[in-house]
């Protein structure tokens, strides 16, 4: 997590205290190196780099069930225009 150094916002305080309680590096750095990492998206004064989950295709799902051995929950959506729809 990358975190702008000398912010004072308590959200960006929240975001080091957890990040840290749940052992995941954080730097300070300087605000030119968050708008540098987040390519001139609005960032608000952090920033975070992870790996990305695997994600499957549907040609999967189905050794994806069986070897769920019975415990698959099987979500099926279609025509989902909106994700926010689905609260």
């Amino acid at each position: 997590v990358l975190l702008e150094a000398g912010g004072k916002n308590p959200r960006i305080v929240e975001i080091e205290q957890e990040a840290r309680r749940k052992d995941i590096d954080v730097r300070r750095v300087a605000q030119s190196a968050l708008d540098g990492v987040a390519g001139g998206v609005r960032h608000q004064g952090a920033a975070a780099r992870y790996a990305a989950a695997r994600t499957w295709d549907e040609h999967e799902l189905v050794g994806l069930v069986e070897a769920a051995a019975g415990k698959a929950l099987v979500l099926v959506l279609d025509g989902v225009q909106d994700p926010h729809n689905l609260g």
